[in-house]
């Protein structure tokens, strides 16, 4: 189409016009200026400058307009060139559905850039071809860049030029190796602070582009926590080499001590190699009968709260050498961290022979036990450790009946719970039960010396098993040499092992997001580059007007065109449902609805879809069921469970039905499809898996009908058998709960 204008921009005639592109007739067009025409003020405007422009210039011009007409915005290609006498000639070649196209093109482009943006864990990529950022996500600004400031630059931005040439020696290197990365790092973040972080850095390809993905997950909490602990315990160790004193801790309500097997020598047993206990009665029997009551009544007076810290010395002789000793004690009452926790005492003892040196080892022991106190009240009172025995011969267990809490416990004997060896073996779990009777049988036997062992075992009850550290060493010998008496401890460690489990999923989740996102950003270009390829294609053989096509063929075009351009719209609402369900705003209107009516509808809409070898068939009850729903979302579940039913069914049939079972109905969509195989059907309703990369598809139907079924109160299961079909069913209620 042609319109040729004088200078004024009046239009003088129009050559071969399209009346549905033209916003009047055309003998009507004729002798009006533009601005009578085109209502829009800055195209109006535009549209006048290009050909006043192409006057002045005397040289022709190309550029697009829109010129609404009916109601409607047509987009036309424009080509000026100037004629004798002052007038300009347009060519006008309508671009509108392309133009479209693109507009809608980069809504989506920026709508899968805000959803990745606003991911919840920093991700960047990068054109490994100009090793230049292309895109940045919001969490990323925690490196101390925004998004406007690195897109299209650098790591130089956020990083010193050392730094940066090291991290794009890395990138090029993985690059070169089409390999992938991830381990544990520290950055100085944009608040100023070191964190540490677990990096991920993949390398994907399409065609002649390349770029790398990373994406981080800050641990520098999880990271503290472990240093701490590790600090704690170097701590404590230090303290316990340098003080020189025999650290203890007494259960008041257990009446037994808790020694520290790192400084026994020299005062108890010079032979003991393990950490050990001591009864009450077995701590007096070792002090000088002129000590005794002393030694009780401070011991009582610190327990009474009476005073704030025990000192005391008294004679003792607890290397049984028949030679009493001066022997120390500092002691403190440590305030129980909950009412469970049964009261103790935390304390030092030590050896003082030499008078003269009574005063200072007094000074230096104080000292030494505030140390000491501080570190261990931290670290001991979250320490549940469980003292034990066992008594060779007899193959028996013992332990405090107090500290042991198993629910079937016992009355206790002389304060002490027994248990026979096979017992707690047997009550061990069955994948660590073998293992650990081949320990106690070579511990027991004297093939070994000693066993540190991790296991789940029924610690509180018969019903659950917890994670114990067990450890134990053989502590006497008879005179024939063989083991007599073997004690150990054992701590709960549930909590750590579950702490542990945690961060070993949270890695995973990591992983799993990093590989999702990939899998998301790689089928989003297929799945929309290939309906936007076909509606561009056949949109420009439409349009090049020097070529004829037959009526045929311009309705074939226009058919395909529609086709993609409903696959486009629905990879969409794909994407914007499962934006409303991680956003929580998808909206749910429950009403009453006879079923058998819905599932009509459904089948008459789904009949132009079926393949000519395919028959779509209704199983429907003799009698209508009335169900709370929401129809809109319980239509589009079934629509999407028959639309992959059509996708994967070549020949057969397709069966949509129900069943009423007492308070609920089973919806059945079958087929006599190919099948899914066993090792996918459970990963069906994941969210962006496809069962066939080669299937037109997003990976999202499926999983957003799992959510939809959900929060519709019901439930949705697939069985399958490959090369027979698929059976989906929806079990939902009839009647919803507050209703």
């Amino acid at each position: 189409m042609m319109l040729i204008f004088d200078e004024t921009h009046h239009i003088m005639d129009i050559i071969n016009p399209i009346r549905e592109q033209l916003p009047l007739p055309a003998e009507e067009m004729i002798g009006k200026q533009l601005h009578e025409l085109i209502t829009s003020p800055s195209e109006r405007d535009y549209f006048c400058q290009q050909i006043t422009k192409t006057l002045v210039s005397n040289t022709s011009l190309r550029f697009d307009v829109c010129l609404p007409t009916q109601g409607q915005p047509y987009y036309f290609e424009t080509c000026t060139a100037v004629l004798p006498g002052n007038k300009v000639i347009a060519f006008l070649r309508d671009i509108t559905e392309y133009t479209l196209h693109r507009i809608e093109s980069e809504k989506l482009q920026f709508f899968l850039g805000q959803v990745l943006e606003n991911t919840a864990i920093p991700t960047s990529i990068k054109d490994m071809n100009t090793g230049r950022y292309i895109f940045w996500s919001k969490k990323s600004e925690m490196f101390g860049a925004t998004a406007r400031q690195i897109l299209g630059q650098t790591e130089d931005i956020f990083m010193n030029k050392e730094q940066a040439k090291t991290l794009q020696e890395f990138d090029r290197k993985l690059f070169a190796e089409k390999g992938s990365y991830q381990g544990i790092e520290k950055f100085i973040m944009a608040d100023g602070k070191e964190h540490t972080l677990m990096i991920t850095k993949n390398i994907f390809t399409h065609e002649d582009n390349n770029w790398l993905v990373c994406s981080s997950f800050d641990i520098t909490e999880l990271q503290a926590q472990r240093e701490e602990i590790e600090s704690i315990t170097q701590k404590l160790s230090l303290a316990l080499h340098i003080s020189k004193h025999l650290l203890w801790m007494y259960d008041i309500e257990a009446k037994k001590f808790i020694m520290d097997s790192l400084q026994l020598k020299g005062i108890y047993s010079e032979t003991l190699k393990w950490d050990t206990e001591i009864p009450l009665e077995a701590f007096f029997e070792a002090v000088h009968p002129e000590d005794i009551e002393r030694v009780k009544t401070g011991f009582q007076s610190l327990i009474r709260q009476e005073v704030q810290q025990l000192i005391i010395l008294f004679r003792a002789d607890y290397r049984k050498k028949g030679i009493y000793q001066w022997i120390e004690i500092q002691a403190q009452l440590e305030k129980p961290a909950s009412n469970k926790q049964s009261p103790r005492l935390i304390g030092t003892s030590c050896s003082i022979n030499d008078p003269k040196k009574l005063e200072e080892s007094l000074r230096d022991a104080k000292e030494k036990l505030e140390i000491t106190n501080s570190t261990l009240s931290s670290v001991l009172s979250l320490a549940h450790v469980l003292p034990w025995d066992c008594d060779v011969p007899s193959q028996t267990f013992s332990c405090d009946y107090s500290i042991y809490h198993h629910e079937d416990t016992k009355e206790a004997i002389d304060g002490k719970y027994y248990c026979k060896v096979e017992k707690y073996i047997n009550s061990i779990h069955p994948d660590f039960r073998e293992h650990m009777r081949s320990v106690f049988e070579e511990l027991l036997s004297g093939k070994r010396e000693e066993f540190h062992e991790e296991y789940l075992v029924h610690w509180y009850n018969d019903r659950e098993y917890e994670w114990i550290n067990k450890q134990g060493a053989v502590y006497e010998y008879d005179v024939n040499g063989r083991p007599k008496t073997i004690i150990g401890s054992s701590v709960v460690i549930t909590e750590q092992k579950r702490m542990e489990q945690n961060l070993r999923d949270a890695k995973e989740q990591a992983e799993e997001s990093n590989r999702l996102k990939s899998a998301f950003l790689a089928n989003m270009s297929h799945e929309i580059r290939t309906p936007l390829n076909a509606i561009v294609g056949f949109s420009n053989l439409l349009v090049d007007g020097d070529m004829a096509f037959k009526k045929e063929e311009v309705k074939e075009f226009l058919s395909l065109i529609n086709l993609n351009c409903e696959q486009l719209l629905a990879l969409i609402s794909d994407i914007l449902d499962l934006s409303k369900i991680e956003s929580n705003t998808m909206v749910f209107n429950i009403t009453e609805q006879p079923l058998t009516p819905l599932l009509q509808n459904i089948l008459r809409a789904q009949q132009i879809n079926v393949p000519q070898e395919v028959e779509l068939l209704l199983d429907l009850p003799s009698t209508d069921t009335i169900i709370t729903t929401d129809p809109l979302r319980l239509k589009q579940v079934i629509n999407n469970l028959i639309n992959n039913a059509i996708k994967f069914t070549s020949k057969g049939a397709i069966t949509l039905g129900y069943r009423q079972n007492n308070d609920q109905v089973s919806i059945f969509v079958k087929d006599t499809g190919t099948g899914i195989d066993e090792d996918k059907i459970n990963r069906i309703f994941e969210r962006f898996y496809k069962g066939d990369n080669f299937v037109q598809g997003t990976g999202l139907g499926l999983a957003i009908s799992h959510t939809i079924v959900e929060h519709l109160k019901g439930t949705i299961t697939v069985t399958s058998e490959i090369g027979k079909g698929s059976h989906f069913t929806i079990q939902h209620p009839i009647k919803r709960m507050g209703y």
